[in-house]
């Protein structure tokens, strides 16, 4: 458990994107709980353990408010922002909105934060 490496933020996104394709038409009615649970599961211990879990629920909390369309005000490393906008754009089409909406948000409401220092 130590820094969050391009193959962790590679392995939590396809788990996730097994979770999502897997609940398409339900996917926006599932709690986050429910959610992780599935990404969890999809993951299984031995890559869970490579995480912090605190990080772990963040960077699965990030997918889902991207997603979702909605704004995410906990922080990510550079790598999985790029790599998760690139391709929730790219595997998901129809939510290309939401998902440009949710980065949006997200840089609007870290640059507001930082104008305040």
């Amino acid at each position: 458990m130590g820094k969050t490496t391009e193959e962790m933020v590679k392995k939590l996104y396809e788990a996730f994107k097994k979770v999502y394709i897997n609940n398409t038409n339900t996917f926006n009615n599932k709690t986050m709980k429910d959610i992780k649970q599935e990404v969890f599961n999809i993951l299984g211990d031995s890559e869970k353990n490579k995480w912090n879990k605190n990080s772990l629920i963040m960077y699965i909390d990030f997918l889902i408010y991207a997603i979702r369309g909605r704004k995410y005000t906990r922080s990510l490393n550079k790598y999985a922002y790029e790599y998760f906008e690139n391709n929730l754009c790219k595997d998901f089409p129809q939510k290309y909105d939401e998902v440009r909406r949710a980065f949006n948000l997200h840089f609007e409401y870290k640059r507001d934060i930082l104008k305040k220092y």
